[in-house]
C-alpha cells in the first residue's frame, strides 16, 4: 500500500527529480533554534532532491536505511510533507546518505544501492523500497530491488562492485561530522539560496521523527521568515 500511494505521490503529481550540483518564531516539539544570532549556511553534497529546484524554501534531511526512525519518518511523514507543501511548489526536499562508516555495512551498501539505482533514474523507487524492507539488508536483496525497479541489472551491478559513490557518501559523513550530527533523522529547513543551489540557509533543525504536525508549523514559520504565504490547510 505504501508503495503505491507514495510513488503516485512522488512521480503522478508531476514532480520532477532535479539535479543539485532568519530565525522562526519559537516552535515547541522538539524543533532547534539552529543559531541564536539568527542564521548559518550548510552545503548540499546530494545528486537527488524533489520538487522546484526554485521553490522558497528547502527541507534537507540525513538519514539511514537502517534506523527505524529514520523509517518512521520516510513511511509516515515524508508523504505527508509531499502532499502538502513539495507537490504544490513550496519545498524543495533533498536528502543526504548518512549510513555508517564502515562501505562493507549493511548500511552503508544500502545507501550505495540507492545511489546506484539514482544512475538510472530510480533512486526515489529504490529508496522507498529500501525504507519498505523489514529483513536485515543483505545484497541479494538490493539486487531483487534493482530487477524489480527494471534497471540494468549489469550496471547497478557494476557500480555496486566498483564503488562509484562512496565517495560521495564518505564526503557526507565528513560534512555531518563537521556539522555536529549526532542523532538522525535529521533535518535542516531553510531559503534556497537561487544563485547558490548548493547552499542552504538553515533557519530551523528538526531533530528525530517527529509528527507532520511539527513539521507543518515548523515549515510555515520558515515560509513566513522568507515572505512566503504558508500551505492553505
Amino acid at each position: 500500500m505504501f508503495r503505491v500511494s507514495l510513488v503516485a505521490r512522488l512521480f503522478g503529481c508531476g514532480l520532477a527529480l532535479a539535479m543539485v550540483t532568519a530565525s522562526p518564531p519559537a516552535i515547541s516539539g522538539g524543533v532547534e533554534n539552529p543559531d541564536p544570532a539568527g542564521i548559518f549556511q550548510i552545503p548540499i553534497e546530494t545528486l537527488h532532491s524533489l520538487g522546484r529546484s526554485d521553490a522558497p524554501i528547502t527541507v534537507l534531511e540525513f538519514s539511514d536505511y537502517t534506523c527505524r526512525f529514520c523509517r518512521l519518518h520516510n513511511v509516515q511523514t515524508m508523504p505527508l510533507i509531499i502532499d502538502e507543501y513539495v507537490r504544490i511548489g513550496l519545498v524543495r526536499y533533498v536528502v543526504e546518505e548518512l549510513p555508517s562508516r564502515e562501505p562493507t555495512s549493511r548500511s552503508f551498501e544500502a545507501a550505495h544501492a540507492a545511489l546506484c539505482a539514482g544512475d538510472q533514474g530510480k533512486y526515489w523507487e529504490m529508496r522507498q523500497a529500501l525504507y519498505e524492507e523489514s529483513q536485515p539488508f543483505k545484497m541479494q536483496m538490493l539486487e531483487d530491488n534493482a530487477v524489480h525497479l527494471g534497471l540494468d541489472i549489469s550496471d547497478f551491478t557494476r557500480c555496486t562492485n566498483e564503488g562509484r559513490h562512496v565517495e560521495l557518501i564518505q564526503k557526507t559523513i565528513r560534512h555531518a561530522d563537521s556539522t555536529g550530527i549526532r542523532q538522525i533523522p535529521k533535518f535542516y529547513l531553510g531559503a534556497t539560496a537561487q544563485d547558490h543551489p548548493n547552499v542552504l540557509d538553515v533557519r530551523a533543525v528538526v531533530t528525530g521523527a517527529k509528527s507532520f504536525e511539527v513539521f507543518r508549523q515548523t515549515i510555515d514559520a520558515v515560509l513566513t521568515s522568507v515572505g512566503e504565504t504558508a500551505a492553505p490547510k
